[in-house]
């Protein structure tokens, strides 16, 4: 009963691997393709992703790349930095930088820049913008679609124009052709949305133009610059497998020697919770060692390794308890003590030793028992034959007297 219950229990316990295994497999599984962020994120190797562009930068030697889930605010600016926004499509992707009202009066009062997008570029850093090129399905509608962007111009002097429709298929798609014959780029890449700029101010320069509409604008400003793109598909993986543009991919990060995407416009933001703090301070181990010790207490607690105390048991239940004599307690003690194939000597040997009498009679007796010990059932190894010794040897006891 006892050995049927262990194996049930190492059953329920290898099930319980095999199914961490499954899920852990499974997580893995969807985290390396990366299709649960936002398409456009850095971490996604599907076509809608940018990881290809990413891990690409990553490879080359004298330039730092990395992600940024934290609003720009608590980014620093500094000279050198480049600053991605690709896959723009939400109201709400540039709303964690407006300045709050306490932030508006800490900047009057230093006389600084009115919000977070402003001083990054200030500083010397470079903006770039890339709206995407199908809209979000959470906020499908035009007017919010491009007031992200226009929110934008509102500050540099551009409006949005265009809409989506138009570009839900493969034949639909475009050219956008670079207007600036003296740069070194792509004369002509494929454009995959109707997006346009209007009313451009004077400080803006067109890259690139689609039917005469420009659609990747640069302009400086103070230290730094900024580039805005309709389109961001030129960044994606399938772009990089199907339609790269390495000169245009050179000319968008400019000089910069830093490199930040930016992914807490999509929504993957840094949420500091215990996990997180782990991580920081690398409480891996202590966690799994944690872990460990409270496994082997609930181990501890289910499975007991002393035998069980039957009796004890069955007092405390208020059931009988079968007693035993002193003659079960002295086989108990021989069959633990003495082998079976040694017992008719022992015997034999502690009746000598017991006996007191020295008459004729007794070392006649003894002889008899002695020749009876060299016979060959007391040699045997059969329980059978040893049973007739001993018995023979009772008789031959029992009818002397001495």
């Amino acid at each position: 009963m006892f050995r049927r219950k262990r194996i049930l229990i190492w059953l329920v316990v290898a099930g319980m691997i095999a199914f961490c295994f499954g899920i852990y497999e499974l997580l893995l599984l969807r985290f390396e393709t990366g299709d649960i962020y936002p398409r456009y994120s850095t971490f996604r190797a599907d076509p809608l992703g940018t990881k290809a562009f990413y891990q690409a930068l990553r490879e080359l030697p004298d330039l730092s790349v990395s992600r940024n889930y934290v609003p720009l605010k608590k980014l620093r600016a500094r000279p050198g930095v480049s600053l991605l926004f690709i896959g723009v499509t939400n109201t709400e992707a540039f709303a964690h930088d407006r300045p709050t009202t306490q932030d508006q009066t800490k900047s009057s009062e230093n006389n600084t820049d009115e919000d977070t997008i402003v001083g990054f570029i200030a500083r010397g850093g470079r903006l770039i913008v890339a709206q995407s090129p199908s809209p979000d399905k959470t906020n499908s509608s035009h007017t919010n679609m491009t007031s992200s962007l226009n929110e934008l111009g509102e500050k540099f002097g551009f409006r949005l124009g265009g809409s989506f429709s138009g570009v839900n298929s493969d034949s639909n798609y475009r050219s956008a052709v670079r207007d600036d014959p003296l740069m070194k780029t792509e004369k002509k890449i494929s454009w995959h949305t109707n997006f346009f700029f209007d009313e451009l101010a004077d400080e803006w320069r067109k890259i690139y133009s689609q039917n005469g509409k420009p659609v990747i604008i640069e302009r400086n400003y103070k230290n730094g610059s900024i580039v805005v793109c309709t389109d961001s598909f030129f960044l994606s993986n399938e772009a990089m497998r199907f339609e790269r543009n390495p000169q245009l991919l050179a000319w968008l990060l400019g000089d910069s020697h830093e490199i930040v995407f930016d992914e807490s416009h999509l929504g993957v933001a840094l949420r500091p919770g215990i996990a997180t703090l782990a991580r920081k301070y690398r409480l891996g181990g202590l966690l799994a060692v944690l872990m460990l010790l409270a496994g082997l207490f609930i181990w501890r607690s289910a499975i007991s390794f002393l035998p069980r105390d039957t009796e004890r048991i069955c007092q405390l239940s208020g059931q009988e308890v079968e007693g035993r004599d002193s003659a079960s307690g002295l086989l108990n003690l021989l069959r633990k003590s003495v082998h079976p194939q040694k017992i008719l000597p022992v015997c034999l040997q502690e009746w000598i030793r017991s006996s007191v009498s020295d008459s004729a009679a007794y070392r006649k007796v003894q002889k008899e028992v002695q020749a009876v010990m060299e016979s060959p059932e007391a040699k045997s190894r059969k329980h059978k034959d040893k049973v007739t010794a001993y018995r023979r040897i009772c008789q031959i006891i029992s009818e002397r007297k001495w």
